[in-house]
């Protein structure tokens, strides 16, 4: 392929991640067309230059739509070609393409349906056995229910060009209010499109009422990472009530006390990060005040949380995060010397060189398996963060003393709340306890609004009872698994990430068996085909190379998890299926100068949920609580 890094807007190279490369100069002819078969996004560009070598131009992989294919047309001047590639299973390639090609492709597909018109192409989906959704019992006429959708687009692993019994989407909503407390509604709908087969699926609405949450303990905690640590403003561009899914939870709920005329459903958020207090919001002329806690943290894995003390990876360390070499010596994968072991220098090192199978290691291994390594790398990293360590490392026993005490206070002290070094020596595969993170951090009573007292009855490493909310939580939702495949060179498949948010889950059970836990996920932003929407938005295209991870992983949790009924503990929440397309956190809403209605515009953040998409996973994650009490 060529050089590790990637090409800039100005024709320059930067680093980036170990799955970052970039092409040597490549020939290409003036006037001519063609594609560039590559993953490239955001700031990842491809550069076109003239006969000498000099920058005409650079498109980046955020104005291209993040493809995993891009086609373009050289300039009159334009004789050399650099592009940029992230991640690819296989080598990227140029090649040239003939105008005529998508013209001939056309008409030899309408060919093919023409000489055999009952010949329809099979093709993969996945759907939902149900959905959640609440049912507003208030006792007024005026009953604020919501209504859900389904797109083909979030059925589907591939760009086909489909239809929902139809249409572009379906309502996902019963016309009937509940008689019991819960009601299963049965839906059935038609994926298909022209040249393809018809395909008939069927799920249950599952209904609560919200009054079945009357008097009972809601302590809601939510993991996550830059999608669950986000502060979103509401469609005005104004920060008010609910800014993540979580808070929209609480805000949903208080609107639900509202209707009914008390204050008897209660919702506690828990976590000791992503404090916000936003400006309240109103709903029938009352205010709605949310302090918001959570576990969201930016660029964090599953492996992260499930085993490291600390955001690891395999590129980009910095003082907040081990990566390649770094991470490689804290987890003592050189020598493999047990956590309780006599440490031996005698014992062959294995040079870290950055193979996939070293970096599936670094992502499978928790800190305390094994004893850190002594080497001038981790010493540096310590340098970097600590003002005693300092100066060239000589492996003194002094310098190997002051390593021990900094990585043993690391050890006590995680920036991963979960982290237990115990259970890493038990289990020798995961770190993960909740059991750990409340004898540490709790700040409340389990109630929900009783503050502990700081050296008695609070968590050891509380210092202040009212800065966060900590207590047992009686829900969490899971919601990881996104940067697992890109700060690992691409080692963590869909099936392994998938396999560790279960252990996650697993664990939280093992310690806990009354909290309900449940897996979230978001598709890339975006519909498969903008044009389909351009009435409501005028927003970027899903990567759809870059979706089938998440189709993927999606998929194999919900197989995992089986059956609703089956679910006691451990529960797949289908926010996948129901959120916006057109939500984008980069989004705003601006008016249409033709019809005077609001447009989403400005959608280019492919990977982060918009305040649509957090109200409508809020409303999931909701009803899914409601159906559990």
């Amino acid at each position: 392929m060529g050089s590790q890094g990637y090409i800039t807007a100005t024709g320059g190279t930067a680093t980036g991640f170990s799955g970052d490369k970039y092409t040597d100069y490549i020939a290409i002819v003036p006037g001519q067309k063609y594609g560039w078969t590559a993953y490239f996004s955001d700031a990842r560009c491809i550069a076109m230059y003239d006969a000498n070598k000099v920058l005409i131009r650079t498109i980046s992989g955020t104005a291209a739509g993040n493809p995993s294919y891009y086609e373009f047309v050289a300039g009159g001047n334009e004789y050399f070609f650099r592009g940029s590639a992230y991640g690819q299973p296989n080598p990227p390639k140029l090649e040239r393409v003939p105008y005529t090609l998508k013209d001939k492709i056309i008409k030899l597909e309408a060919d093919l349906l023409a000489a055999t018109p009952n010949a329809a192409v099979d093709y993969e989906y996945n759907a939902p056995a149900y959905i959640f959704a609440s049912d507003n019992d208030s006792s007024g006429f005026y009953s604020r229910d919501y209504v859900q959708h389904l797109y083909p687009d979030s059925l589907l692993r591939a760009k086909l060009d489909m239809s929902l019994d139809d249409a572009r989407a379906v309502n996902v909503q019963s016309h009937v209010k509940n008689v019991a407390t819960k009601e299963n509604v049965a839906m059935t709908h038609v994926l298909g499109g022209n040249g393809y087969k018809d395909k008939t699926f069927a799920y249950n609405l599952v209904k609560t009422k919200a009054s079945n949450a009357k008097n009972k303990a809601i302590r809601y905690l939510a993991i996550g990472d830059s999608m669950t640590a986000n502060n979103i403003a509401q469609t005005d561009g104004v920060l008010r009530g609910g800014g993540c899914y979580n808070a929209i939870v609480k805000e949903l709920a208080m609107m639900d006390n509202i209707d009914m005329g008390d204050n008897s459903i209660k919702v506690a958020l828990i976590g000791t990060g992503n404090r916000t207090d936003n400006p309240p919001a109103t709903y029938k002329g009352q205010s709605i005040s949310i302090r918001n806690c959570a576990e969201g943290r930016g660029s964090w894995c599953t492996v992260n949380y499930l085993r490291h003390m600390l955001h690891t990876i395999t590129s980009g360390s910095t003082t907040t995060s081990f990566a390649g070499v770094d991470a490689w010596d804290s987890l003592g994968l050189g020598r493999k010397i047990a956590i309780d072991g006599t440490y031996d220098e005698g014992v062959a090192y294995e040079t870290y060189t950055g193979t996939n199978a070293q970096k599936l290691l670094i992502a499978q291994t928790p800190h305390g398996k094994y004893h850190w390594d002594y080497t001038a790398n981790l010493w540096a990293w310590l340098d970097a963060k600590y003002a005693e360590v300092s100066g060239a490392y000589a492996g003194s026993a002094e310098q190997k003393t002051l390593i021990d005490t900094k990585m043993n206070y690391l050890m006590d002290n995680p920036s991963n709340p979960f982290f237990d070094k115990a259970v890493a020596k038990a289990t020798g595969d995961y770190a993960f306890s909740l059991t750990k993170y409340l004898a540490r951090y709790k700040t409340l009573a389990d109630d929900g609004v009783t503050r502990l007292v700081v050296g008695s009855t609070a968590g050891s490493h509380v210092t202040d009872a009212t800065a966060y909310d900590v207590c047992t939580p009686t829900h969490i939702t899971l919601e990881v698994g996104e940067n697992d495949r890109w700060h690992f060179g691409g080692v963590m498949t869909a099936q392994l990430t998938a396999d560790d948010n279960l252990k996650i889950m697993n664990a939280i059970a093992a310690e806990y068996p009354a909290i309900k836990a449940g897996f979230i996920t978001t598709r890339m932003m975006g519909p498969m085909f903008p044009e389909k929407w351009s009435d409501v938005a005028d927003v970027s295209p899903m990567s759809v190379g870059s979706n089938e991870f998440k189709y993927d992983m999606n998929k194999i949790v919900q197989t995992a998890l089986g059956t609703l009924a089956s679910q006691t503990t451990k529960y797949f929440i289908p926010t996948y299926f129901t959120h916006s397309l057109t939500s984008f956190s980069s989004t705003r809403k601006d008016i249409d100068l033709e019809t005077g209605k609001e447009v989403s515009v400005g959608g280019t953040d492919i990977n982060h949920p918009g305040i649509q998409c957090y109200w409508s996973m809020a409303y999931q994650i909701l009803a899914w609580i409601y159906y559990t009490l």
